[in-house]
C-alpha cells in the first residue's frame, strides 16, 4: 500500500498531499448521537470527524489482503504485522489524541466503561471523552461537541430560581473538580492553591480562586507528605 489511506482513497487525490479522511469518510452524526459508549479509537476518530465504521472496514480489508498474500506464497511467510491504516491529513492529531486519551484513562481522568463482556474492556462513555477533549481544546465537529454539554434539569420542572441556581452551581463545581483532578494528575506536586489559581485563570474560569478552592476536593502529593 502507498501513502494513501487505502486503495479507494487514491482516486481524486493530488499526488503527495495526504487525504482528508473527515471529507472522505465523514462520521454520520445521526447514528453516533444515539450511542453512549464507544471504544477509545472510535472516540478519537469521531473527534476528528471520521467515521469509525469505515476505518474498521478498511482495516479488515488490510487483513484480508494480507491473508491473500500468504496463500499466494503457499504459507511460507507470515507478515509480522498487518500494514496499519494511514490516517492521512489527520495522522498526527490522531496519534496525539489517542496517546492523550490512553494516559487520561491510566490516570483515572477518564473512566473505563465497566461491562462484563471483555470486548468492551477498552470502552469509555462518549460524553466523558468529549468533556476531556474540550478541556484539551481539541477541535471537534459541532454536533459532537454539543453532545458533551452538561445535562441540566429542564427549568420548567424546577420549582423556582433557587433550584435552577443550585443545579447550575452543581454542574459548575463538577467541571472544576474534573479539571482539578486533571491538573493534579499532570502536576502531582502542585498545591491545592496553585491548582485553583490555574483553573481561575483559564478561559471560562472567571472566578476567584478561593471560590474554586471551597468547592473542590484536592489532595496534592506535597500536602499528603506534610509539606
Amino acid at each position: 500500500m502507498s501513502d494513501d489511506v487505502a486503495h479507494e482513497s487514491s482516486q481524486g487525490e493530488v499526488e503527495g498531499i495526504p487525504s482528508d479522511l473527515a471529507q472522505l469518510y465523514p462520521a454520520d452524526s445521526a447514528e453516533w448521537k444515539s450511542i453512549t459508549t464507544v471504544s477509545v479509537q472510535q472516540a478519537v476518530l469521531l473527534s476528528l470527524g471520521i467515521d469509525p465504521h469505515t476505518i474498521s472496514d478498511l482495516m479488515q480489508q488490510n487483513l484480508n489482503d494480507a491473508f491473500s498474500e500468504i496463500c499466494t506464497q503457499f504459507y511460507t511467510t507470515y507478515p509480522e504485522s498487518v500494514e496499519p491504516i494511514n490516517y492521512g491529513k489527520q495522522e498526527k492529531d490522531y496519534r496525539i489524541r489517542l496517546s492523550a486519551t490512553d494516559n487520561a484513562i491510566a490516570a483515572n481522568i477518564i473512566s473505563r466503561h465497566q461491562m462484563s463482556d471483555s470486548q468492551y474492556a477498552n470502552h469509555v462513555r462518549l460524553d466523558e471523552f468529549i468533556g476531556f477533549a474540550k478541556r484539551k481544546e481539541w477541535t471537534m465537529p459541532g454536533w459532537l461537541s454539543a453532545l458533551g454539554e452538561p445535562e441540566v434539569s429542564n427549568p420548567a420542572r424546577l420549582s423556582g430560581v433557587r433550584e435552577r441556581k443550585k443545579e447550575a452551581t452543581r454542574v459548575r463545581n463538577e467541571a472544576w473538580q474534573r479539571r482539578g483532578d486533571e491538573l493534579l494528575s499532570e502536576n502531582p506536586n502542585w498545591t491545592k492553591t496553585k491548582i485553583c489559581e490555574t483553573i481561575a485563570r483559564e478561559p471560562g474560569g472567571n472566578r476567584n480562586a478561593n471560590t474554586i478552592r471551597n468547592n473542590i476536593k484536592i489532595s496534592p502529593m506535597c500536602q499528603r507528605h506534610g509539606r
